[in-house]
């Protein structure tokens, strides 16, 4: 069994228990794999945790890089979004 870790671990572990990704698809698959761990870790911790939200951001921010999307284009896309449709933080629901 293999996960994706942070590239600075590479440090700390030993070597043979450590390699890459082979291509770009399975960095993909093995990223998507993370942010399910990363987001369970944030509701583990009541989504308190401000370092869970970090590992979460880090983790989309990657992938989104590795399609092609940049962390600038995304944060522009956010406050484009905010000042069409609004946030989320009404809570406002709809019937469906």
């Amino acid at each position: 069994m293999k996960k994706i870790i942070r590239d600075d671990l590479e440090k700390e572990i030993d070597k043979d228990r450590l390699s890459f990704t082979t291509s770009k698809d399975e960095h993909i698959h093995y990223l998507i794999e993370k942010i399910t761990e990363e987001l369970t870790e944030l509701k583990e911790s009541d989504y308190e945790d401000v370092r869970e939200y970090a590992d979460v951001f880090q983790v989309l921010y990657s992938l989104a890089k590795l399609k092609g999307i940049d962390k600038v284009d995304i944060e522009n896309s956010v406050v484009a979004k905010h000042v069409i449709r609004g946030t989320f933080q009404k809570g406002l629901l709809l019937n469906i």
